[in-house]
């Protein structure tokens, strides 16, 4: 079963939406959904500007979170579950590129201890 308001599924026992907070039981009417015959799921290509940040050196990842912030501010209202998947998809792009920058520079040093450089 679907909220008729925001597309988000319910569980069999809910009475209230999770993400909207419409009753299951409430009567639905032509307005429960602002933009009745869209989706309210994030696009593709988000996914590509998001996770494609990674290839931005420094700048990438924190570019990506104050663009994810911003659209999830903008789209809370109309879109909660594109929303919510933005902001959730530029945070883990985000702690993915931390990782990644830790990994490296922790591969360097070995690399550089190993090979006797570092003028040590």
């Amino acid at each position: 079963m679907y909220c008729s308001r925001c597309r988000s599924q319910l569980y069999e026992d809910e009475s209230l939406c999770r993400v909207c907070g419409k009753r299951v039981d409430e009567p639905d009417n032509a307005d429960s959904f602002p933009h009745p015959g869209k989706v309210d799921r994030m696009e593709w290509y988000w996914y590509l500007i998001i996770w494609g940040s990674l290839l931005v050196p420094c700048i990438g990842g924190w570019t990506i979170i104050l663009v994810s912030s911003i659209m999830y501010y903008a789209w809370r209202g109309e879109y909660p579950n594109k929303a919510k998947s933005i902001n959730l998809h530029g945070w883990l792009a985000w702690a993915a590129g931390q990782a990644l920058a830790i990994l490296l520079i922790l591969s360097l040093k070995a690399f550089i201890q190993i090979t006797g450089g570092g003028g040590g």
